[in-house]
């Protein structure tokens, strides 16, 4: 299994993470809930996905240039995906 090669650039001063986050152009940019009402909001359902070991690789890698979660990531792709089919 190939793995990535990690560098000192991917260090960060403690304290300067943001978790609830994604940084684009070194701008910080918050993560949109979903788009549901107040009254449909619960508990999140856990979701099981399965890829390849490029896709799994390139995602890894991706989130640790960006600082971002698997799930910011995923999330975000999903809600892109959802508002350009027009599901609601």
């Amino acid at each position: 299994m190939a793995r990535a090669k990690l560098s000192g650039a991917l260090l960060v001063q403690k304290g300067a993470t943001v978790p609830t986050a994604t940084q684009r152009d070194g701008e910080r940019q918050s993560v949109p809930p979903a788009k549901m009402s107040e009254g449909q909001r619960s508990k999140p359902i856990a979701l099981t996905l399965k890829v390849d070991q490029a896709r799994y690789e390139a995602l890894k890698v991706l989130g640790a240039r960006t600082r971002r979660s698997n799930q910011e990531i995923l999330l975000a792709a999903l809600d892109a995906y959802l508002e350009r089919e027009q599901i609601p």
